[in-house]
């Protein structure tokens, strides 16, 4: 069963780790009354980041907790560091970054008292990504410059990457593009050098959203499909499609912004069908309200609204505060337009 499990999780097959979640919970709880808390903990640990990864934070969230709790028990602090790192993004994921904050804290202060300084400088990151989301940008890239400064001094390359990439992603939500893509060329320089093919891919996805913050949606499209070049290339191995999910939606969003909403369908739909195929829920919702935002600039409203109607469900059964926010605004426009005010 661990071994069954273990290679579903390396292939990221989350459907498949879904499929035996039963199987694998009786399993977890044999290891349990054997003795076997590590393997226990670690076995709620694959079953939490596999529904994680599928968009049922929730669910996530319970199976942490428990294999947090089994791990206490075993004595195992990094894993327990290690949960409470899984949690603070599931939480992050639901809109609660006050939550997700306390548990990235916990696990950096576990993470320095076990000596992984890489993995405290991670849980640092995810404190700034917390701080970012919450709108406190000068909070978050004062954490993303403290953890380059550590990855530097620990030679983790990967680690000034994502670093790189997140202090890009601020100055950029601050108006600061000039700042922006001198920082997330630089994470890309440095991902060329390392030989990270998923690390440049990501940098140039980040400079392709400074191009189309600028306005500049040709420059952008052109960057954003190099990022997907290499992201079909990396993600078609691994069987992960999150990233292609993401840059056919931001491709969609360039073409309406030049006026061409039926191209942007196209990207739209194609982003909807992989999130489809990979079990991506929260992909599937978000695909949903950009091909509505479509239909609405081509003046097909009743479409358009059915769409968000569609998206706003399914994002509330996520617990997905931002989508059911933004498809809500959205079916407001479409109502305000058919001259219906009071709905």
């Amino acid at each position: 069963m661990a071994a069954e499990l273990t290679a579903l999780h390396q292939k990221k097959d989350w459907k498949g780790v879904v499929a035996m979640e039963k199987e694998a919970l009786m399993f977890a709880h044999d290891m349990q009354d054997g003795g076997e808390l590590s393997l226990a903990g670690q076995v709620f640990g694959v079953l939490g980041t596999a529904r994680h990864n599928l968009g049922f934070y929730e669910r996530a969230i319970e199976l942490y907790k428990e294999g947090k709790t089994i791990s206490t028990a075993a004595g195992e602090r990094q894993e327990v560091g290690a949960a409470c790192g899984w949690m603070g993004t599931s939480y992050v994921s639901l809109g609660q970054y006050e939550r997700a904050i306390a548990l990235h804290q916990e696990c950096k202060m576990i993470m320095e008292e076990k000596g992984e300084r890489s993995a405290a400088g991670r849980a640092l990151g995810n404190i700034g990504q917390c701080y970012r989301l919450m709108g406190q940008l000068e909070r978050a890239v004062a954490c993303y410059k403290e953890w380059k400064s550590l990855a530097e001094e620990l030679d983790d390359q990967g680690g000034v990457v994502m670093a790189c990439n997140s202090i890009g992603a601020c100055y950029r939500m601050l108006g600061e593009f000039e700042l922006a893509l001198a920082s997330n060329e630089e994470a890309k320089v440095r991902a060329e050098k390392m030989g990270d093919p998923d690390g440049v891919g990501k940098a140039c996805g980040n400079i392709g959203n400074c191009y189309y913050g600028l306005g500049q949606y040709e420059r952008a499209i052109g960057v954003f499909e190099e990022a997907k070049a290499i992201a079909e290339k990396v993600e078609g191995a691994e069987g992960d499609t999150q990233d292609l999910v993401r840059l056919c939606g931001n491709l969609g969003n360039c073409y309406l912004s030049l006026q061409k909403p039926t191209r942007a369908i196209e990207l739209h739909s194609e982003a909807k069908t992989m999130a489809e195929r990979a079990g991506n829920h929260l992909g599937v919702a978000k695909a949903l309200c950009d091909i509505g935002s479509c239909f609405q600039r081509l003046g097909q409203k009743n479409r358009a609204i059915a769409l968000h109607l569609e998206a706003r469900a399914r994002a509330e059964k996520l617990g997905d505060r931002a989508g059911v926010g933004t498809a809500s605004t959205n079916l407001g426009n479409c109502y305000r337009s058919l001259g219906q005010y009071d709905r």
